[in-house]
């Protein structure tokens, strides 16, 4: 999927309520990867804006004790 800069990406799944921010991977290394605030959520899921850093496409979500889910694919 792609998405533009600055677009809204919506994020659905189960378990979305604990979520604190959405992490833009970007290439190997953290230098380049940017944590996001998603701007809404529902239930099923949360809107966040792509930041314009954002490269490849892969995201992980955190929640705020700093767990993470797996890479997107």
């Amino acid at each position: 999927m792609k998405v533009k800069e600055k677009g809204i990406l919506r994020v659905r799944g189960r378990h979305l309520e604990n979520v604190g921010k959405v992490l833009f991977v970007g290439l190997s290394g953290k230098s380049d990867n940017v944590g996001v605030v998603p701007t809404g959520r529902t239930a099923g899921s949360l809107d966040v804006k792509v930041p314009q850093l954002a490269n490849n496409g892969k995201i992980v979500l955190l929640d705020p004790a700093g767990h993470s889910s797996k890479p997107s694919d």
